[in-house]
């Protein structure tokens, strides 16, 4: 597969988790019930990562060398016109969000959980849209 099938491939599945959230996240459920928290945090977790691989994949397609860290990823990126400033800096801190959810760096704080179905789901769907403007751009 070539880095723009796989592009368009995770698009799509962040799309997936993203839907899957938005049709069954229940916010008060979110910190009080296990098996509904794991789910929701292991969707956004998916998210996350899937919009972290299209960056990576969007550098290989780009030949932008190596990031630093997986916010690097967005920043070098958005130089190249993959997306726009605001959106940047809230991917990289989904990318911050990220650890704490896989490695726990620190307990995870059910309150940004929540914060972040509430408000920050159409941040994904702009993700996408804006790079597959870009693609289309490109072909």
């Amino acid at each position: 597969m070539t880095d723009v099938e796989l592009i368009h491939k995770r698009l799509g599945l962040i799309e997936k988790y993203v839907r899957e959230l938005e049709e069954s996240a229940d916010v008060g459920k979110v910190g009080r019930d296990t098996p509904h928290t794991l789910f929701v945090t292991a969707a956004l977790q998916h998210a996350i990562q899937f919009a972290i691989d299209v960056a990576s994949h969007v550098i290989a397609y780009e030949e932008l060398g190596e990031p630093a860290s997986n916010r690097g990823a967005f920043a070098l990126i958005s130089t190249r016109g993959w997306m726009d400033e605001p959106l940047r800096e809230k991917m990289e801190k989904m990318a911050g969000f990220r650890n704490i959810l896989v490695h726990e760096y620190i307990e995870v704080d059910y309150d940004k959980v929540r914060d972040v179905l509430e408000n920050n789901l159409g941040d994904f769907r702009e993700f996408t849209r804006q790079v597959r403007t870009k693609l289309a751009a490109l072909a």
